[in-house]
């Protein structure tokens, strides 16, 4: 049978600051994702959103390799 794509797994804002050290405020994300500089939200309810933690895992390992980090 056809194999189900695996869902994403979503990151909240507080994950983001918890997890990956995001410091951004909402309003900043907001701006950085419309300029292309940080990955689309996903909107999971109403009032909810969420990234999705690939696509963040992928951007803070780009700003490790763009500072000269690891």
């Amino acid at each position: 049978g056809l194999a189900m794509a695996k869902a994403p797994h979503l990151v909240t804002l507080p994950e983001l600051r918890e997890r990956f050290g995001v410091p951004f405020s909402k309003s900043h994300l907001y701006r950085l994702e419309r300029s292309g500089k940080f990955p689309a939200r996903v909107k999971i309810a109403a009032r909810r959103i969420a990234w999705d933690e690939a696509a963040v895992i992928a951007w803070v390992q780009r700003q490790i390799s763009v500072k000269g980090g690891a």
